[in-house]
């Protein structure tokens, strides 16, 4: 099982997937190179021979544009995300003196998006694209919450987009952003997106994205000093050690999507507990788990008589039951929650990656009135999450039998 399960991402996986699948691969080469800045590529030939020949330079041409196109969305996609609005800036200032320039995380995703959607009729993001977007984000290193579903605010901002059509008009990129500030100082994201549509079919309606999705993740000298003592994320948890035995045994590595990154967050742990319980009767054993936005991933020791399936299966039923109680107890009441700054690329003109610190110290505003600080830090109400609760999905990823003495 991929990372990815919406996005096709590198040059010539993402690149051969278009081709793979456009029913009009001259629209598809040819959006591409107008993006790229080259000429596009001339209609086909009747001729066998030539079409053949000409399939061939239109392969080369179309990857080594895409490769362009991936670095103007890169591009793009950057400048987008230190767009940080005045509010933003202003709100970060209260806890400038917490972060260093050094311990700012960037990384960036840049691929096609195979079946994409802009934001669905109630505002939320397509539940594939959430969880995509929800599992980078994880490994960015965005803390999990239980009082915001990140991910879910992170989509509706970047996905806020008109439908596009690759029907007549100009080819160009669009960008999106989002900036959020941890209501207790702790850390603070900013994303931007840049995309275009790509032509797969005939029609205007058959299309792809081609995107890239640039965060800058900082988190506060206190949230590492938190994590430093922790010895390990919260969202990893080292059980045991692989036991030893004079008989083989199974180890077998499942994935669990939760689906909805509040769930998951609430419920990781609470499944490795109910699973130590149960395993202490039936000769198995958890040995890790970790968490990525909606994914835990576990590996799980279990003797020989034992199998894969059955692992699954009790994982399926233990994973149900979790979210049944978590539905169940769910909704908290809405309160002011943490603000989110969010909005498309075409607002005011943007600082630079430590504007908002340069301009805290330059202001002043470093040293605003006490109670502006506390009134910051008591907007921690949960805000509910707005995507949908499902059954978990339990697959296995690796079984193997081993010995181990």
């Amino acid at each position: 099982m991929g990372f990815w399960s919406s996005l096709v991402d590198g040059v010539k996986s993402a690149g051969g997937w278009v081709l793979d699948h456009a029913g009009d691969i001259a629209g598809a080469v040819g959006t591409v190179a107008k993006i790229a800045g080259t000429f596009a590529v001339a209609a086909e030939s009747d001729d066998e021979t030539t079409r053949l020949a000409g399939h061939q330079k239109n392969l080369a041409l179309f990857h080594r544009n895409f490769d362009v196109a991936s670095g103007l969305l890169k591009t793009e996609a950057r400048e987008a995300s230190k767009q940080v609005d005045e509010k933003a800036i202003r709100q970060r200032s209260f806890f400038a003196d917490d972060f260093t320039s050094e311990d700012r995380v960037r990384d960036y995703f840049t691929g096609i998006w195979k079946n994409p959607s802009a934001l669905l009729p109630d505002g939320t993001p397509a539940v594939p694209m959430y969880q995509d977007l929800s599992k980078w984000l994880g490994a960015l290193g965005v803390p999990v919450d239980q009082s915001l579903d990140v991910s879910s605010e992170v989509g509706k901002a970047i996905f806020a987009i008109e439908s596009p059509t690759t029907s007549g008009g100009e080819v160009k990129i669009k960008t999106t952003k989002f900036s959020y500030t941890d209501p207790k100082g702790k850390w603070t994201l900013d994303l931007g997106h840049a995309y275009y549509p790509l032509p797969l079919g005939a029609t205007s309606s058959e299309y792809c994205w081609h995107s890239c999705v640039y965060g800058r993740f900082h988190p506060s000298k206190s949230l590492l000093a938190e994590m430093e003592a922790e010895g390990e994320p919260s969202s990893t948890i080292f059980v045991s050690e692989l036991k030893a035995s004079v008989k083989p045994m199974w180890v077998v590595n499942a994935s669990i999507n939760w689906g909805n990154q509040p769930l998951a967050s609430n419920s990781h742990k609470k499944l490795i507990k109910k699973l130590e319980e149960e395993y202490k009767k039936q000769n198995r054993s958890v040995v890790y788990s970790t968490l990525e936005g909606v994914m835990q991933s576990v590996q799980l020791q279990a003797s020989a008589e034992d199998n894969p399936s059955l692992l699954r299966q009790g994982l399926i039923t233990a994973a149900s039951t979790i979210a049944s109680e978590y539905q169940s107890g769910r909704v908290p009441n809405p309160g002011d929650g943490s603000d989110t700054s969010s909005d498309d690329s075409s607002g005011d003109s943007s600082p630079d990656e430590m504007g908002w610190h340069s301009a805290s110290v330059k202001s002043g505003t470093s040293k605003l009135r006490k109670t502006e600080r506390i009134r910051s830090l008591a907007r921690t109400k949960p805000v509910p999450s707005s995507m949908p609760l499902n059954v978990p999905e339990v697959d296995i990823t690796k079984s193997q039998v081993v010995f181990k003495k």
